[in-house]
């Protein structure tokens, strides 16, 4: 893969923080189905999806920042999986209108 194509995917993820996705990749066994769950994080080594999250109970909070500037409350509750750049396969989501 080239720079220009890997920078240009690294954008692509970013654009979707904050985003439910599902994510392929090109291991084997149970990851052939896919992850789906909250895309939270985007840098050109690896990505962070968040599953299984329970209610937010403050509406001030930043899923992009993963923040709430109320509470001040930084982590979620739920199931984290990080995947390596390099091992995605293929990258689903929501077209935006």
């Amino acid at each position: 893969m080239t720079i220009e194509i890997h920078e240009a995917l690294c954008q692509e993820f970013k654009e979707h923080i904050g985003e439910t996705v599902t994510v392929y990749t090109t291991s084997g066994g149970r990851s052939g189905v896919g992850f789906t769950g909250l895309l939270t994080h985007a840098n050109c080594y690896f990505i962070r999806l968040v599953k299984h999250l329970r209610p937010v109970v403050c509406p001030h909070f930043d899923y992009r920042k993963k923040k709430c500037y109320t509470c001040k409350q930084y982590k979620f509750k739920g199931v984290t999986t990080i995947i390596p750049m390099d091992k995605i396969a293929a990258f689903v989501h929501s077209t935006k209108s």
